[in-house]
């Protein structure tokens, strides 16, 4: 399901039905997005990594399912459902799946999803 408008339209859904891992080992799929910010689900194949890279925007990040670390300027934090991680701006950031790892992403508005090389 995604979900794109200038204005926040109000739905539900459910995320772990959208998880999908495919075989490039990172999967994106945008959930929704407006003019203001959208929303990524993330999905990572075990033993994929996301080599240290910034964004130019504000983050959140909510972990769904799986296992992983995430280093934030240096900082490891264990990845596990349920645990939320704040980024701001042009922090350098990393991500490693240690098992499949499924994370809802969400950021101020940018036009493209793919911005991890």
């Amino acid at each position: 399901m995604v979900t794109s408008t200038t204005k926040l339209v109000g739905f539900a859904t459910q995320l772990r039905d959208l998880i999908e891992y495919g075989d490039s080992g990172v999967r994106r799929q945008i959930v929704t997005k407006d003019e203001k910010r959208q929303a990524i689900l993330v999905c990572l194949k075990a033993g994929t990594v996301l080599n240290s890279h910034t964004s130019s925007h504000d983050g959140f990040i909510t972990v769904i399912e799986g296992q992983g670390v995430f280093t934030l300027e240096g900082q490891e934090i264990a990845l596990e459902p349920g645990v939320f991680v704040a980024m701001p701006a042009n922090a350098v950031h990393s991500v490693n799946a240690i098992a499949n790892l499924a994370f809802l992403k969400i950021v101020d508005r940018h036009d493209d999803c793919q911005e991890h090389p």
